[in-house]
């Protein structure tokens, strides 16, 4: 269910990403919030 928290952490998370993150170092709740958000494993969303 997208929220303001799941929108947050989502958004973070692009940011992160954005700015060089690894998708190796991703939080395991963040992980869970875009995988049950999207439907998709985490590293299918980031391709």
């Amino acid at each position: 269910m997208i929220n303001k928290r799941t929108d947050s952490i989502v958004l973070a998370e692009i940011t992160r990403l954005r700015n060089g993150g690894a998708k190796a170092d991703v939080d395991p709740e963040v992980r869970h919030v875009v995988e049950r958000l999207t439907g998709l494993s985490y590293d299918q969303c980031w391709r």
